[in-house]
């Protein structure tokens, strides 16, 4: 099945905050003419580590455009929580899931109710709450956190992503072909966490930068710690306390005049 790339709209005039009672809306902020923008490969991954502010929401709105092609304002709420969604399906997805709680369906007994609440977003909106059923063995857990991971996804993929079958007479390769394409930004963003998971790659969390990286056969070692060589040197600078001294000059080609 082929992922098809998108192009998502953006208001060439930007966009701003209009308060509504006690939400805030992204609305225009001047005409309503759009123009199109290539959406890049890792957008998902430039959602994902956005902070959680409306400045934040704000600037990636007015750099890809808005989630959503609906023509009701999108809340600051609506952002929060697929942002939170986002980062709790990657979480899900980790080799180590986060702590989910667990009650047995009757006393005595090994089948019980995994559950994984969301974090909240800080904005009176109820955080969404996963549950499957399975019993409580070896490794359970895991497949608990892999239950609910699929879920998740599809979930929030409803109303973003359309599917259709093409035929492709002049084209290199199969003639016929089944498409997945995104029907706005959020179904593309969601495309791309689905194509990291099916990568097999294990998503490890940098501790300096906090952004992802993939560990998997071929790509990176299998105990990497650091997305890159200049996070790994941050930390060895914050664990050993070394402090560059500013005061000497060890450049090249400097000549002494007397």
């Amino acid at each position: 099945m082929l992922h098809a790339p998108y192009v998502s709209w953006k208001s060439v005039s930007g966009y701003r905050w209009q308060k509504d009672g006690k939400a805030f809306r992204l609305v225009h902020a001047g005409d309503t003419a759009a123009k199109n923008v290539l959406i890049p490969n890792d957008i998902y991954e430039i959602f994902r580590t956005m902070l959680p502010t409306a400045d934040a929401v704000l600037a990636f709105a007015n750099e890809f455009g808005l989630l959503t092609n609906n023509a009701k304002p999108e809340t600051l709420g609506l952002w929060l929580a697929e942002r939170a969604a986002v980062r709790a399906a990657l979480a899900l997805f980790e080799k180590t899931p986060p702590p989910l709680e667990w009650h047995a369906v009757s006393e005595g007994s090994k089948l019980g109710i995994w559950s994984y609440e969301l974090p909240a977003d800080g904005l009176n909106r109820s955080p969404e709450k996963l549950q499957t059923v399975i019993p409580q063995e070896k490794g359970s857990a895991t497949t608990a956190a892999r239950m609910m991971l699929c879920v998740l996804v599809s979930g929030h993929l409803r109303g973003g992503i359309t599917t259709y079958f093409e035929h492709r007479p002049n084209g290199s390769g199969p003639q016929f072909r089944l498409v997945t394409a995104p029907c706005n930004l959020l179904g593309k963003i969601w495309l791309q966490v689905i194509q990291s998971i099916e990568s097999g790659a294990d998503p490890r969390i940098c501790p300096v930068c906090g952004k992802s990286f993939p560990i998997a056969p071929g790509i990176g070692r299998s105990n990497k710690q650091f997305c890159s060589d200049g996070c790994r040197f941050k930390a060895w600078r914050k664990r050993t306390g070394y402090k560059p001294n500013k005061g000497k000059h060890h450049g090249k080609g400097k000549t002494r005049t007397r």
